[in-house]
């Protein structure tokens, strides 16, 4: 992590609940509200599509330096939003994310640092929300490492390779015992 995790560090701004440490870097480059953020056109766009957009954004502190961070906006459809209804507008949305990372980090699970969440509702029931988590720096997919790992000159050996499956098993197992499921359990997932 970079940081210690505690509930008790993030703070509300206008309509965003927001790590305070980072409250004025997001307000020093004009991210104060949850409209400010559906409407940033900057950053690398990962993912777009009709309901959900991912971006690699990039922030710059007085001294100029650049912090990276991932913003990724959900909008529910319409089926989504009459689903919800059955499950007391409970959805499958960027709240959910911001739980489970939440509940990740408070059990000590590496994972990425969650800083900024926004939802509105229409009528009570989950519309649009946003999560923005920190960049994870200096690392790399699994899918990239283990074949640069493991092949040519640089190969390593045996036990090195088991202590990674025992590591990804071990992790498997602490994800499994917090009643989780990860969708997506492929290496890329993985840093």
């Amino acid at each position: 992590f970079s940081m210690i995790f505690s509930l008790k560090d993030y703070v509300h701004l206008n309509d965003l609940l927001i790590h305070k440490s980072y409250v004025d870097l997001f307000t020093r480059n004009h991210l104060q509200t949850f409209q400010d953020f559906l409407d940033y056109q900057g950053g690398e766009v990962f993912r777009r599509n009709r309901l959900r957009s991912v971006v690699k954004m990039e922030l710059k502190d007085p001294e100029n330096l650049s912090f990276f961070f991932h913003m990724k906006r959900h909008e529910l459809s319409w089926k989504e939003r009459l689903v919800s209804l059955f499950h007391l507008g409970r959805a499958q949305d960027g709240e959910h994310e911001w739980r489970r990372l939440l509940e990740f980090c408070g059990a000590g699970i590496p994972t990425t640092f969650p800083v900024v969440f926004a939802r509105q509702r229409f009528l009570g029931f989950p519309w649009k929300s946003m999560t923005v988590t920190e960049h994870l720096y200096e690392t790399q997919r699994l899918e990239e490492f283990i074949p640069s790992c493991f092949s040519g000159e640089g190969a390593q050996d045996l036990r090195f390779k088991r202590k990674i499956l025992k590591q990804m098993a071990a992790l498997c197992r602490e994800f499994h015992q917090m009643a989780s499921n990860h969708t997506e359990l492929y290496l890329g997932a993985f840093f």
